[in-house]
């Protein structure tokens, strides 16, 4: 874009260029032709200006007919990635708004939980639920399964004991990670 920008800039310019060497042919044309100039050299004077000028304006739109075509093809090289960048734009938007959905499901369903855990929370031994939140705040995690014998997160071997002791009501603690134990 910001080639396209600056072939634009200086094909504006070639066109002004183009335009002031049109002025000053026609000007010297009707000098010359206007039946005003008596002196040869002066005569040949205007004729090798428009001369020049014309050839200068061939030159200038020579360089203007190179420009259109960069120009063209700059517009073609643009076409693929303007069109992909409004696809994608359009996907984003799209998914940014599934995203700002679900956030808002989550952020209900969050509150929901946090409700409900309150709720239960009332209904267990303080002592036990502040062990709980110390281990969870610890650890990030405060209870953990024993699968095959062998505690789900340090992946230590527990004794036979406290997996039947997990089983019942009574809370084991992993020897090794100190998370409470469960088993099925």
């Amino acid at each position: 874009e910001a080639e396209q920008k600056e072939v634009e800039t200086r094909l504006r310019s070639l066109e002004r260029q183009a335009d002031d060497l049109q002025v000053s042919i026609k000007k010297h044309t009707d000098t010359l032709y206007g039946g005003l100039i008596h002196d040869a050299r002066e005569l040949a004077s205007i004729e090798a200006e428009i001369g020049h000028d014309k050839s200068r304006q061939s030159e200038v739109e020579s360089e203007e007919i190179e420009l259109m075509e960069r120009t063209e093809a700059i517009e073609g090289d643009l076409k693929s990635p303007r069109q992909h960048l409004t696809e994608l734009t359009g996907a984003r938007q799209e998914e940014l708004s599934r995203l700002q959905t679900e956030v808002a499901t989550n952020v209900e369903t969050i509150v929901d939980l946090d409700r409900r855990r309150e709720e239960m929370a009332g209904k267990i031994d303080p002592q036990l639920l502040r062990t709980y939140d110390r281990l969870k705040q610890r650890s990030g995690h405060a209870v953990s399964s024993v699968d095959a014998g062998v505690c789900h997160w340090c992946h230590v071997q527990v004794p036979p004991k406290d997996i039947q002791h997990a089983r019942g009501p009574n809370i084991v603690h992993c020897n090794n990670c100190g998370r409470i134990l469960y088993a099925s």
